[in-house]
């Protein structure tokens, strides 16, 4: 992966790891942190958001089929299930407004 601005063309050097050619990618999943060549944190920010959306809804899902749950342990769920998938790369994003 080349990591660059959008005014610079990927780089047309071939990386080689002994003698096989090593392609080159737009994006790369590490961790769970999404890196895109442009260093577009929106990227990673909506996969955030699609992950914590399922995650959520299978939290919904399961409040349903069991017919509710009280508040104090729905939230101790909530925060045990959804809210570690949106804040395990936050400081990566800093303070910028996301668009997704």
């Amino acid at each position: 992966m080349h990591f660059r601005p959008n005014s610079v063309t990927r780089t047309s050097f071939n990386f080689m790891c002994g003698s096989n050619r090593l392609s080159s990618v737009d994006r790369y999943t590490y961790l769970e942190v999404v890196l895109h060549e442009h260093l577009d944190l929106n990227v990673t920010v909506k996969s955030v958001a699609q992950s914590a959306s399922r995650a959520l809804g299978l939290l919904i899902a399961k409040y349903k089929s069991i017919g509710g749950l009280p508040f104090d342990v729905y939230t101790k769920l909530y925060n045990s299930v959804v809210w570690p998938v949106i804040s395990y790369s936050a400081p990566l994003w800093g303070y910028s407004h996301a668009h997704y």
